[in-house]
């Protein structure tokens, strides 16, 4: 029969195996140091940037817009449990890892749509076209519809304008081979290094 339709189960991230047989995901893609430390110091550098909001003069010149509702949020704080540097980073992980990061837009103390609150790419199901709604479950919770309107993204590299492309999927194989030489190492080594068996000819 398995699980019923509204189960955790169908909202997991499913990954994919590798050649190598080991499934490569997002999550899994993090135990290779490598994937970590380019993650990290993107991330890092990334969020340790400004991010103000300015307004074009009559002139043709620019300005801060600090009067704009959404300027203290990406500068400062976007919600009521971040910081901007966490926040920004936290968009950048998951567009490094999953091709896109996700927000939505909520009241704030400025007004309506002055909160910027991260949404985990894994519960968002992402429509196939341009201003269609979302849909977001968290585990053990009813999907929420969310309007276009009120989604902030950041993409990385997407092939049609709607659907983000995970840098984890394509590098599927590499990151496979090289979390498949992790265990095999960590095996042998449990091991004391020795063989199981041996030959004598």
């Amino acid at each position: 029969a398995g699980p019923p339709a509204d189960s955790d189960y169908w909202y997991r991230p499913v990954g994919t195996t590798s050649l190598a047989g080991v499934r490569v995901d997002a999550d899994t893609a993090l135990k290779l140091s490598a994937v970590w430390a380019c993650v990290r110091i993107i991330s890092e550098s990334v969020a340790s940037l400004p991010l103000p909001i300015y307004r074009v003069r009559p002139d043709g010149g620019k300005e801060r817009d600090t009067g704009h509702p959404l300027y203290d949020s990406l500068q400062y704080q976007p919600n009521a449990w971040q910081t901007a540097q966490m926040w920004r980073q936290q968009m950048t992980t998951s567009a490094l890892l999953r091709g896109a990061g996700f927000s939505r837009l909520v009241a704030g103390p400025r007004g309506a749509n002055t909160w910027i609150e991260p949404l985990y790419a894994d519960w968002l199901t992402i429509p196939s076209k341009p201003g269609e709604a979302y849909t977001y479950r968290m585990p053990g919770q009813q999907a929420e519809t969310i309007s276009a309107d009120q989604v902030f993204r950041l993409d990385g590299l997407t092939l049609d304008g709607v659907r983000p492309c995970s840098v984890i999927e394509y590098a599927r194989e590499s990151m496979g081979i090289g979390l498949a030489a992790e265990q095999y190492a960590g095996r042998v080594f449990s091991q004391d290094g020795r063989p199981r068996g041996v030959l004598e000819h």
